[in-house]
């Protein structure tokens, strides 16, 4: 009996160490609660059972069993600091995302500076703006968390940008970086993926990828022979496709407005849900594709980059 309670004292003392590891690790990735749902995944359900086991296994005496639960812990607190140290560090040649928003970046090797890996949807505007309503088109609604946000202005989209740099609090921006819209020549270059190009996807017809008009919402106009997608309007912005760079949405979905003035109007790019001419869908449109920065559309959205500032 005596060596039994020797080695329940050992048990119990390794036990509470683990314990102290455990919770010293789950104090540590606390911050990390509420950055991304994949964290909250493993520190609000995973970690939470293990430690909730490891108590109970205390309470009961089960000194081994709570010492492994307690060890578990400290690995899942692990896993999760490395995930948020690969995922939220903004360091140059990698991708991120933008904590608690979940806008992924990706970098840019030839430009030197991160887009957006998606159009900026719904569910990311209304972070900023949470009574947003980008409505409905002929029916079907345009309002989806995973659907671009539309209905917006040029100004708006200035505006978000200028939200999110002001927001940062985990994530730190570069000295002298900032997030804005593209210039023509930006957007021009992620959307040819750094080549010449007609359209996005390349010289030929039909595209390889994309959201544009389709025969049965324009049967009159529609001219995209050889074309077909199956979205009414605009589709998740997981769901357009992406170019050689692995950007989404630069064929179609919605328009994008850019840092580019002409006549007191902004240059809107890539083609949207509502065409069915195939000029409409060249990376370098004629002239044509202006809008009046006031005015908020259903089929003009935008995208955000990541780059250095621009002296004036």
């Amino acid at each position: 009996h005596q060596v039994e309670g020797d080695l329940k004292k050992t048990w119990r003392a390794d036990a509470e160490k683990a314990s102290a590891a455990a919770t010293e690790a789950v104090a540590k990735v606390k911050p990390l609660e509420g950055l991304d749902p994949t964290l909250d995944e493993l520190l609000k359900t995973k970690l939470s059972v293990a430690m909730a086991l490891a108590r109970e296994g205390m309470q009961r005496e089960e000194f081994t069993y709570a010492g492994e639960q307690f060890g578990k812990v400290v690995e899942l607190a692990k896993t999760a600091q490395d995930i948020a140290d690969t995922k939220f560090r903004i360091t140059a040649e990698h991708d991120f995302t933008l904590a608690r928003l979940g806008m992924s970046f990706v970098w840019l090797k030839g430009m030197g500076l991160w887009v957006a890996k998606y159009e900026t949807t719904n569910g990311e505007y209304r972070q900023k703006q949470p009574t947003h309503d980008s409505k409905k088109a002929e029916g079907f609604t345009l309002n989806g968390d995973q659907q671009p946000v539309v209905w917006l202005s040029y100004y708006d989209a200035v505006a978000y940008c200028e939200w999110l740099n002001q927001r940062q609090t985990e994530q730190k921006i570069p000295e002298g970086w900032a997030f804005r819209l593209p210039t023509r020549e930006e957007w021009q270059t992620m959307a040819r993926a750094g080549e010449e190009r007609l359209y996005p996807w390349g010289n030929t017809w039909p595209p390889k990828y994309g959201n544009f008009g389709n025969q049965e919402m324009f049967p009159t106009e529609w001219d995209l022979e050889g074309y077909a997608d199956e979205f009414p309007v605009t589709c998740p912005v997981d769901k357009s496709g992406a170019n050689d760079w692995g950007l989404f949405g630069l064929a179609g979905n919605a328009w994008e407005w850019v840092n580019e003035a002409k006549d007191g109007k902004y240059g809107v790019y890539g083609g949207a849900w509502t065409e069915v001419k195939k000029f409409t869908l060249v990376v370098a449109p004629k002239g044509f594709n202006y809008a009046d920065p006031s005015d908020k559309y259903d089929n003009i959205g935008f995208r955000v980059i990541l780059a250095p500032v621009k002296a004036p």
